[in-house]
């Protein structure tokens, strides 16, 4: 529909050219209405966010993380509560870790 009503903006606009044709000048003399319809806004369609699913392992939890850190990082791998002795930790193979940190407090 936008194409059709610029190809029309267009034939109208090369009508106010100076060297016309006395085809196009009969053209220009009749009153041809034109019709503009509004565009509805464009549907924003949501795509699904993929998952990563990451290798996990059920773990105790060591002595050394408090038990108001509901998440933590050893440098390499994440661990998640779910429980008051176990978590969920990503199994990445390290050759370094890093610095213990709390993610999320409870």
């Amino acid at each position: 529909m936008i194409k059709s009503i610029i190809a029309t903006l267009l034939i109208l606009l090369s009508v106010g050219c100076s060297n016309k044709s006395e085809s196009i000048a009969q053209v220009t003399t009749t009153n041809t209405p034109v019709t503009v319809q509004e565009i509805s806004e464009p549907k924003v369609i949501p795509t699904p966010v993929p998952q990563i699913i990451e290798p996990t392992a059920i773990k105790n939890i060591a002595a050394n993380v408090p038990a108001s850190c509901f998440s933590w990082s050893d440098g390499c791998n994440t661990c998640t509560r779910i429980g008051k002795e176990k978590a969920s930790c990503t199994t990445y193979s390290c050759i370094e870790k890093g610095v213990f940190s709390c993610l999320k407090w409870q």
